[in-house]
């Protein structure tokens, strides 16, 4: 836990740094050089390290132990979190569309001819790709919801930065209406990033079942045991990163408390050993009954 937790902090703090370095030559360069693509992908870099403040958070709030006010952990932090950066990139993808269409309708042109655009915006797609990999790979590696956000909203920054390159190219040719097309497919890029990311924290904030693959592998190890007739009424749902399962295991009406309290503890170990970030395992018991278990074949 130790580990998982250092790997997710170095790669939120080295992301966050490169990000700052990254919105300031746009911004810098993109002012100079009056590209108005250019500026929009500055703020979208800086709208980057803001996440990567946020992500920071939300890894040391969630990775808190569970106490008796939060017995299933602080791991929604990092969903929550996640949601306000969604409705960040949504918000800002909206207001840049609204800017770009207006300076279109007013025919506000312009030409480039900064000799740090080209270099700024081509280190920017290859470093922004780079950490893209990066926090996916740890976001994979440790479960976190937060560097998923983070990944793809650097991914969205160096696909941004991708059509600011076609457009100083472009503007060069003596087409500079590209610029402000650019801008446009940037900010409809973000929006649809903040939505993906609404989506995936959404389902997790209103407590989602897992997948039906999940819920199979479950049920399945919940029914190895040789006592254990059947299992029933599984459900998993996330908590941040952590999974919490409930599920009902239908036994023997003679088998006795401790019996059936030992099959329990195999079952939720087999589940913690098969399934990773598996956090809390609730197990009731149930009584064989002809009559219900006939009912639940009945409706499957």
């Amino acid at each position: 836990m130790g580990n998982s937790l250092n790997i997710k902090y170095k790669a939120c703090l080295f992301t966050f740094f490169v990000n700052v370095i990254l919105a300031i030559a746009k911004l810098v360069v993109g002012v100079v050089s009056g590209s108005y693509a250019v500026i929009i992908d500055g703020f979208h870099s800086a709208s980057d390290a803001i996440s990567d403040i946020l992500i920071f958070i939300s890894i040391y709030l969630g990775s808190k132990p569970r106490d008796a006010s939060h017995p299933y952990g602080h791991g929604k932090i990092e969903t929550f979190l996640s949601s306000i950066l969604g409705l960040l990139l949504l918000n800002i993808g909206f207001n840049i569309s609204y800017q770009c269409v207006k300076r279109f309708l007013q025919g506000e042109f312009v030409y480039h001819e900064n000799v740090m655009l080209l270099p700024v915006v081509i280190f920017s797609i290859l470093i922004k790709e780079f950490l893209y990999r990066l926090n996916n790979k740890v976001s994979r590696e440790t479960g976190s919801v937060g560097l998923f956000a983070n990944a793809w909203h650097n991914r969205s920054d160096a696909l941004s930065s991708l059509l600011v390159l076609f457009s100083v190219i472009g503007v060069r040719l003596g087409w500079p209406i590209l610029d402000v097309i650019a801008g446009v497919l940037i900010s409809l890029f973000l929006s649809w990033m903040g939505i993906k990311i609404l989506i995936k924290t959404g389902r997790e904030l209103v407590e989602t079942n897992a997948d039906l693959v999940t819920l199979d592998l479950i049920k399945s190890i919940a029914e190895q045991p040789d006592l254990v007739r059947s299992a029933h009424e599984v459900n998993a749902r996330y908590v941040g990163q952590n999974l919490v399962v409930e599920v009902h295991l239908v036994v023997s009406p003679l088998m006795s408390v401790e019996q059936a309290h030992s099959i329990t503890k195999v079952v939720e170990q087999n589940i913690r050993e098969r399934l990773s970030h598996v956090k809390n395992v609730l197990i009731h018991v149930d009584p064989y009954d002809d009559r219900e278990e006939d009912l639940a074949m009945s409706m499957k």
